[in-house]
């Protein structure tokens, strides 16, 4: 047996000095470790919490920042900047080199200009993260990914330079500023953005045209619907939030996951303050397709939760006391939220649209730094649906959608009606708005289809938005009336100081309901047409109602329950009459696509309704 060996204790040393000096070595040959091994392994790497910080930024986003940015400064993002910033300071240029699959500089180190406590908000619901995490991973890998888009006026870029040279900003749409992002920060993967929006649409045409718009190959599918499937005019006026229907709605979004890649489905709500809602929160169409995404598990980012605090203050860079097509010599190009009373503007509002995608991403992509993607989470993406939240509220695949440049050719017959694009100077074709119009009592069109069907498939006291709230939602109905020609545009900037002090809005204080104005605002010159089948199919007389209570130009869906035929053919006549009184009343009627679908209802198609009410019916 060997004895163990043991110090003499002289050469013992205390146990608080031995640490010390320990430590002290440790430091005097960090240096000599760090030239031979890389400083990388003994740096701390805190990129998926804090990307602000100096050793993720750039010295041009470090300047745009305020200066150095220690960790968790402001959690993840540094607040707008003061001075007025070109897109070239934000916006990714090109990748120089495509070989690496990740620029780690640009995923980490892009400078929202987005409220950091808005950006929180705005992440409203993170949802089953199997599908993003694939699609993530696909970026991150250098693999070929596609990201899809359908949406409205806004995701076609209106309010933003991507609209066309008739505009002030260089700013582009959201989608095209995520885009930038994307092909920046994963430059191996080449991303691609597939956008099928269309100017003044529903969820319920692309709830019948889903297969046939989006790639079967998409990753990422960008669901934009909010402003266009719904606003204050359907709702009831208790602020219970009764909005349409939500049927088609709920159909797109099972379409879209039950596509072949099984693509992750983000739903991105915009908002207004002005259009829909007038200043309130309630009253919107997110309410319930917030619930209707929640129920599939999808991401869900909301433009109303991440900035409708900062409009209150009438903070800069979201403020909505005026609109920028109004007051381009006396606002700021980054002042203003909105570019109109519908579409956020360039540099504002839809920059923050884009930083939600990208803070979503961004949480993504560190969730896969922290655990790689699992076997099971490609599983998880191919289980099946559960049944529709709504009952019986299942897909169908169209037989035929036709519709834009398409749906030309449609028409078999004709009196009156002529193939108009009512938007010529449109810069891309989803923002094109063609259909054929008659405006005069006895034109009429026959549409021949092939009508056969595919097959189912606050602390103490007033806070300052509690002064400026009513104050504001005033002025949002006063922009409106400027916008129906019933008063001069609104250009001066709402007084805050002035209003705190108890002296009334200049703009909003002088302005009185008026029956008759009000009824100015409807949908001018709108007319009726009947629509009956002349041969091949049967089906019953309807009449199509094109006059509502909005001025805003949307394509609804007129539902005609038709019998199978390969030869049906179908009349619309305008009719001697309108809903509309006085000078809201006219003969134009527009037709602008074609849809067959099986055995569909009118339920959730135009009629208007609660989703617990349709819940209910059999």
């Amino acid at each position: 047996m060997v004895a163990p060996s043991v110090c003499p204790k002289g050469y013992r040393l205390p146990p608080g000095i031995a640490l010390v000096l320990g430590v002290l070595i440790g430091l005097s040959l960090l240096p000599v470790l760090k030239s031979l091994f890389g400083a990388q392994l003994f740096s701390c790497t805190c990129v998926s919490l804090c990307p602000n910080s100096p050793r993720n930024l750039t010295a041009a986003a470090q300047s745009a920042a305020g200066g150095e940015a220690g960790p968790f400064s402001s959690f993840i993002y540094p607040t707008w900047p003061s001075t007025e910033l070109s897109p070239a300071d934000f916006i990714p240029p090109a990748p120089k080199s495509k070989k690496r699959a990740v620029d780690e500089e640009v995923l980490w180190g892009y400078v929202p200009a987005l409220d950091p406590r808005g950006l929180q908000r705005g992440l409203l619901h993170h949802g089953d993260p199997a599908r993003l995490r694939r699609a993530l991973h696909k970026l991150m890998s250098g693999q070929k990914t596609v990201v899809a888009a359908v949406g409205g006026s806004i995701s076609v870029g209106r309010g933003s330079a991507t609209q066309g040279t008739d505009i002030d900003t260089a700013w582009p749409s959201y989608l095209d500023q995520f885009h930038a992002w994307l092909r920046a920060a994963f430059p191996a993967s080449k991303p691609e953005l597939v956008n099928k929006a269309q100017s003044g649409s529903t969820s319920n045409i692309f709830d019948a045209c889903a297969e046939v718009m989006v790639p079967e190959d998409a990753d990422i599918v960008v669901v934009e619907f909010a402003m266009n499937d719904g606003t204050q005019v359907d709702c009831a006026r208790d602020g219970s939030g009764t909005v349409p229907a939500r049927g088609s709605f709920e159909r797109l979004l099972r379409k879209l996951q039950a596509l072949p890649n099984r693509p992750a489905v983000v739903v991105l709500n915009a908002y207004s303050f002005i259009r829909g809602s007038v200043g309130s929160y309630l009253k919107n169409a997110e309410n319930e397709m917030s619930i209707i995404a929640a129920y599939y598990g999808l991401p869900t980012l909301s433009m109303r939760a991440a900035v409708f605090h900062q409009m209150l203050r009438n903070q800069y860079g979201y403020r909505v006391d005026r609109v920028r097509t109004e007051n381009l010599e006396s606002s700021k190009p980054n002042e203003l939220f909105l570019f109109d009373i519908s579409h956020p503007y360039g540099p504002t509002g839809h920059r923050y649209m884009a930083e939600l995608l990208i803070g979503l991403a961004q949480l993504t992509a560190g969730s896969l730094q922290a655990r790689p993607l699992q076997e099971a989470e490609h599983e998880v993406a191919q289980e099946v649906l559960p049944p529709p939240i709504i009952p019986g509220n299942y897909d169908k695949k169209a037989a035929s959608c036709l519709m834009s440049r398409n749906f030309e050719d449609v028409v078999v017959e004709k009196k009156g009606f002529k193939w108009v694009n009512e938007r010529p100077d449109a810069k891309s074709e989803n923002d094109e708005k063609w259909g054929w119009i008659g405006g005069k009592p006895g034109d009429f069109v026959v549409l021949g289809v092939d009508s056969r069907s595919s097959g189912d498939g606050a602390g103490e006291g007033a806070s300052v938005a509690d002064v400026l709230l009513p104050v504001l939602n005033q002025r949002a109905h006063v922009i409106l009336d400027s916008y129906n020609h019933l008063r001069g545009p609104v250009t001066t900037p709402l007084n805050t100081s002035a209003v705190m002090r108890g002296i009334p809005d200049a703009e909003a204080a002088s302005e009185e309901e008026e029956e008759e104005k009000q009824q100015g605002a409807m949908s001018q010159g709108m007319g009726k047409a009947e629509v009956e089948c002349i041969s091949g199919c049967e089906c019953e007389t309807t009449v199509l109602d094109g006059w509502w209570e909005r001025h805003a130009s949307l394509q609804v869906m007129h539902t005609v329950m038709v019998t199978e035929h390969p030869k049906c053919r179908i009349k619309l006549t305008v009719l001697d009459e309108s809903s509309g009184k006085g000078k809201a009343a006219g003969h134009k009627v527009k037709l602008t696509a074609a849809l067959v679908l099986a055995g569909t209802s009118t339920e959730g198609l135009s009629k208007p309704g609660r989703l617990s009410a349709i819940a209910r019916r059999r």
